[in-house]
C-alpha cells in the first residue's frame, strides 16, 4: 500500500499486538478479503509503542490496536 496517490495498491502492512491481533483478526481478516480480494495482508506483529513507531516511518500502513493508547497519551484524562 505504499503508493497512495492512486489508491490502496495490493498489499497492505498491519500492525498488531499478540493479544489484540490473535482475538480480533482471525473474524475480521476472512471479511476482510473477502470484501478486497485483490489486497494481500501483511501481519506486523510487535509492542505497542515499536507499532507506533513503525507506522509513523511508514513501515506499516496501519495499526489500528495501538490507536487507544495514542489518543489517551494525546488527549489525558479524556479531554478531547
Amino acid at each position: 500500500m505504499r503508493d497512495r496517490s492512486e489508491g490502496m495498491g495490493p498489499d497492505l502492512a498491519v500492525g498488531t499486538t499478540a493479544i489484540t491481533g490473535g482475538q480480533v483478526l482471525p473474524r475480521l481478516l476472512p471479511v476482510f478479503n473477502h470484501r478486497l480480494p485483490g489486497v494481500r495482508v501483511r501481519l506486523v506483529e510487535a509492542a505497542g509503542e515499536r507499532l507506533e513507531k513503525l507506522t509513523a516511518r511508514a513501515m506499516v500502513d496501519v495499526s489500528p490496536f495501538c490507536l487507544c493508547r495514542s489518543i489517551i497519551r494525546i488527549c489525558p484524562a479524556g479531554r478531547c
